[in-house]
């Protein structure tokens, strides 16, 4: 059975065998920006290496693609996290219907149901501020979570 995961803001995990809308079943990654102990929840974010839009892929970091698509890449083998966890492949974060709530419940219940979620380490303070920065630039990020993200991102400054 999976340790118990210790639900903290920065967290990288990856989902064993995620069964995608079109029925495709593969590994999916996620970063949790934001843990609501109180309300029990997380805000997540997707990960995806498709790049559909052909955006540049340069340096890691967010960048503003024609000033309305907002992107995090993380290059192929750059070490992110405490556990020293680097994506195979070049990897995206986009921040249109990408970062939501997610009950802790939820994910728990994954974990017993499935032994499928695997932490991978967490970002560091500097990599989780810029996570969250970029996500803040979205338009596409909802209000409510678009408020909690920039409250706990004035705490990550001030520390």
């Amino acid at each position: 059975m999976n340790p118990k995961i210790e639900w903290k803001p920065g967290l990288i995990l990856r989902e064993k065998d995620h069964k995608f809308d079109d029925g495709t079943i593969r590994d999916k990654y996620l970063v949790v920006l934001f843990v609501n102990k109180q309300q029990a929840y997380v805000i997540q974010s997707l990960t995806t290496s498709k790049n559909k839009l052909e955006l540049p892929a340069i340096d890691f970091g967010c960048r503003v693609h024609n000033h309305r698509i907002p992107y995090f890449y993380i290059p192929a083998g750059r070490i992110i996290g405490d556990q020293d966890f680097a994506f195979e492949k070049d990897t995206f974060i986009f921040f249109n219907q990408n970062v939501f709530i997610q009950p802790i419940a939820a994910f728990e219940n994954a974990i017993k149901k499935f032994l499928g979620l695997i932490e991978l380490g967490v970002l560091s303070n500097e990599d989780l501020k810029a996570f969250i920065e970029c996500a803040l630039t979205s338009n596409f990020v909802p209000g409510n979570i678009a408020v909690e993200l920039q409250g706990f991102l004035r705490t990550l400054n001030m520390g």
